[in-house]
């Protein structure tokens, strides 16, 4: 309220509750050798990042959730040498291959942030990590693309924010994060030539799918009405 009512200025929530939780987690680990790690891992990369994001990228809400993987992955890892008697500085690669082979795939991701800041201050010396994987889901064909973008753009029996929505993802690549974020005022009409505005440039759009767009906006509000996630592409 007090925020809302101008008297304190705006702050981004979830950077805060990131940064509550992780004074919470740093007092609740027992050892202060892997709280001193942890904290100067968390302060120094972690958080820092997640800052530098905030500022540079300002919105209502930082994506926190990655960073936290991290910070809890670093801890289980610290966790898992000392169950075995020894300290990150003392570990080695076979050490490390073993923890990446037991565990998820997340926690060996999140893992990689950690070891490699360890590394570069110090702390450890310096690990090996398998290349990442890309995780690429099954892609239709060309033709199945064309019937799918044809039947969105002549059934009308689709509502018009799904029918344009997949056309988006079909005819122009677009993600539905990004998609799900548009917005009535980023579609433009001039005469007969209608553009969607897709990152910082204004793209034309064939007709049909034009008509889909204005149908989908028109009576609508330029700024709080957004597409929603495609369901039929």
């Amino acid at each position: 309220m007090l925020t809302a009512g101008g008297v304190l200025p705006p702050r981004d929530e979830e950077l805060t509750r990131a940064e509550q939780w992780l004074a919470g987690l740093l007092e609740s680990l027992p050892s202060p050798e892997h709280r001193r790690l942890v904290r100067a891992f968390a302060t120094w990369q972690v958080m820092r990042r997640l800052r530098q994001n905030s500022q540079a990228r300002p919105r209502h809400r930082t994506r926190t959730a990655s960073a936290r993987n991290s910070i809890s992955a670093a801890i289980r890892l610290l966790a898992w040498l000392g169950e075995r008697g020894t300290t990150l500085r003392q570990c080695r690669q076979a050490d490390i291959d073993e923890w990446l082979t037991t565990a998820s795939p997340s926690a060996s991701e999140s893992t990689r942030d950690f070891l490699s800041w360890a590394g570069r201050h110090g702390h450890c010396g310096p690990f090996a990590f398998p290349a990442r994987q890309r995780r690429a889901g099954t892609a239709i064909s060309s033709s199945q693309r064309w019937e799918q973008a044809a039947r969105l753009l002549r059934d009308d029996a689709i509502e018009p924010a799904d029918r344009a929505a997949g056309c988006l993802v079909l005819l122009y690549g677009q993600n539905v994060t990004r998609i799900a974020a548009l917005t009535v005022s980023q579609v433009t009409r001039h005469g007969d030539d209608v553009r969607i505005r897709l990152g910082k440039h204004d793209i034309p759009v064939p007709p049909a799918l034009a008509t889909i767009l204005l149908t989908w906006g028109d009576g609508q509000s330029p700024d709080p009405v957004r597409l929603r996630h495609p369901r039929t592409a």
